[in-house]
């Protein structure tokens, strides 16, 4: 197994993909229902085989991911060929978790206070996805990269 095996939550609201997936692998319902009572090893096999296409699956279209503490934000923007890192760090009471942090941060990005650190980890697409896992199973959260764009655009313009 890749990844880790989905929630029972996440496998009941993908379960008309996993009747989909079994059938593929020509599993009908009364031998999904009979390999529950007699193969555990074949059900194993089979929920680690469909978490982990369901995870490369939305691996694959993850373009920014964030991470946020009280006092720093973590933003990566993923390229087909490298991931993108910029920390932003206060020094000031601010919870860049909340709303008025991150207004806080956006008019301040210029003050002494604020650390800025960048970089570049070249990434294949063997290396990719297994990367972006490990950034989320870490605390990171895939997002649409709206605040990160604002915020490398201050800082590109400052």
């Amino acid at each position: 197994m890749k990844y880790t095996l989905l929630t029972k939550e996440q496998f009941e609201a993908l379960h008309v993909e996993f009747s989909q997936f079994l059938a593929s692998q020509k599993i009908d319902k009364a031998l999904w229902e009979s390999y529950k009572k007699t193969n555990t090893e074949i059900v194993a096999e089979e929920l680690a085989i469909f978490s982990d296409l369901v995870w490369d699956d939305v691996l694959s279209k993850v373009n920014y991911l964030e991470e946020a503490t009280k006092n720093e934000l973590h933003f990566y923007k993923v390229t087909a060929s490298a991931i993108q890192l910029l920390i932003i760090q206060t020094f000031e009471k601010q919870d860049l978790r909340t709303k008025e942090g991150i207004t806080w941060l956006i008019n301040n990005l210029n003050n002494d206070t604020i650390e800025l650190t960048k970089g570049t980890k070249k990434i294949n697409k063997d290396t990719k996805n297994k990367l972006l896992f490990d950034l989320i199973q870490k605390g990171a959260q895939i997002t649409d990269g709206k605040l990160y764009e604002i915020v490398f655009k201050i800082i590109n313009n400052a």
